[in-house]
């Protein structure tokens, strides 16, 4: 079944994530950030916490076991969210699976910042 993990969601952004889940048949899972410091292959396979908890502020939607359908159908009616969504979106892969879900984070806002700066030259150049 696909599953949703979330992470720092504001009311009406939760409430709208949570009716989406229902939409899609995706179980909506919110461990709480004294989970963000397991790897993620442990926090999909439901086993409890241990150790020190990872944190971090930004909102975060981890996806595991999309299918494409709920995948596509799910991250474009994400944008008609009000307030908008202005987290991270990530899916569980392979590779991340050994991840804690506060590494993942923190490669996602190396990959931010990345973007923002090519973006930036580019404007430069302009």
């Amino acid at each position: 079944m696909a599953e949703i993990y979330c992470f720092n969601l504001s009311g009406d952004v939760r409430g709208y994530v949570c009716a989406l889940a229902k939409r899609y048949r995706i179980r909506m899972l919110e461990p709480g950030l004294e989970k963000a410091g397991m790897p993620i292959r442990e926090l999909t396979a439901g086993f409890p916490a241990k150790g020190s908890a990872g944190t971090f502020e930004e909102p975060l939607l981890l996806m595991d076991h999309f299918n494409e359908q709920q995948f596509n159908g799910f991250l474009d009616d994400l944008k008609q969210c009000t307030p908008a969504f202005r987290g991270f979106k990530a899916i569980v892969t392979r590779s991340n699976r050994q991840w804690t879900v506060a590494a993942l984070v923190e490669e996602l806002r190396r990959e931010k910042a990345s973007l923002e700066q090519s973006k930036a030259e580019k404007k430069e150049k302009e």
